[in-house]
């Protein structure tokens, strides 16, 4: 809601906009740490800036692991499974798109699996953060679906540059 000429309103469309301009820098910060933390594979990194109760909803993945996984336990697990299969996994993040309570970053992981055989997947993380914490994931396979979930009609203009998250140590 928004007070205009002494009167409460809904947001506008600019009002996105700006909202998107001014994003939580706080809740983009512990999604970065979150995925770098995945792509050292640093369980406890991932704890410190997840909830108890987190929910990774990959339901929408077109591998073998697609799936709700809910508890910070069930979700490690399912994080095994993955490293388990995969000796090397770099993430390129296109942008990291903030508002509200949600943090959208469409990306490319790069993968090696243990028998050398190298795997290319674009996808689109949400991000749920409430309290400075991850409550939940939920991979998407384009960005403007995840956009449209998170209450966006159109991609706004981010200023967000490529980034990759890997572990030290790799190329």
């Amino acid at each position: 809601m928004r007070v205009r000429n002494g009167r409460m309103s809904l947001p506008t469309e600019d009002d996105r906009d700006l909202v998107l301009r001014a994003r939580p820098r706080e809740n983009t910060e512990v999604v970065q740490d979150h995925i770098e933390a995945y792509v050292r594979r640093d369980v406890e990194a991932m704890r410190r800036v997840s909830n108890a109760d987190l929910e990774l909803d990959w339901s929408a993945s077109k591998g073998w692991l697609a799936d709700v996984y809910r508890g910070f336990e069930e979700v490690m697990r399912f994080y095994a499974d993955y490293y388990a299969h995969f000796e090397e996994i770099l993430i390129e993040t296109e942008s990291y798109t903030s508002t509200d309570d949600y943090v959208v970053v469409p990306n490319i992981a790069y993968q090696r699996g243990r028998g050398g055989i190298e795997v290319t997947a674009r996808s689109t993380f949400v991000f749920t953060v409430w309290d400075g914490r991850i409550t939940r994931i939920c991979l998407y396979q384009d960005t403007p679906e995840a956009l449209k979930a998170v209450g966006f009609r159109h991609r706004p203009h981010d200023a967000g540059a490529h980034e990759r998250a890997r572990p030290s140590g790799t190329r």
